[in-house]
C-alpha cells in the first residue's frame, strides 16, 4: 500500500524523510511595476513552473514562454524527485505550506510532445 503524498509541510513532518532533499528550485516571473506575483505556469493545469534542473527552466521552459520582460528566482526547497513535489522552506505559512509540483525533464517532454504552448505567463496574482 503507498502512503499518501503530503499536501502541507506538516503532514511531512510527520513521517520519514528517506527520499526527500534540501535544493534550490527555480522559476521565472515578470518583471513589472505593479504589487504582486506572476509566475510561470503550465498552461493544462495551471500550477507554478518550479525546476529543480536551471538549464530545463532557462534551455526549455522560457524559450516556449511569450517573450516578456522576467526575470529567474530561486527558493530553498525540501523535495523529493519520484514524487515531483516540493515544500518551501522558508515562508510566512509554517507548517501550512502547501506542496509545489516540480517540472521534470519527462514532463517537459510530453508537455511540449504536442501541444504548441505548453506554458504561459499567469494572468494574475497566485
Amino acid at each position: 500500500m503507498s502512503k499518501k503524498v503530503p499536501e502541507t509541510l506538516g503532514e511531512l513532518m510527520d513521517r520519514d524523510l528517506a527520499g526527500w532533499q534540501l535544493a534550490m528550485a527555480y522559476y521565472l516571473e515578470l518583471e513589472h511595476g505593479l504589487m504582486g506575483f506572476f509566475p510561470a505556469i503550465i498552461a493544462e493545469t495551471g500550477q507554478m513552473v518550479l525546476c529543480l534542473d536551471e538549464n530545463l527552466l532557462v534551455g526549455g521552459v522560457k524559450e516556449l514562454l511569450p517573450e516578456r520582460r522576467c526575470r529567474q528566482r530561486e527558493i530553498l526547497v525540501l523535495a523529493n524527485e519520484q514524487e515531483a513535489i516540493c515544500f518551501q522552506i522558508a515562508n510566512e505559512h509554517g507548517v501550512e505550506t502547501k506542496a509545489g509540483h516540480i517540472l521534470t525533464d519527462e514532463e517537459f517532454e510530453e508537455l511540449t510532445e504536442g501541444e504548441s504552448e505548453p506554458f504561459k505567463w499567469t494572468p494574475g496574482l497566485i
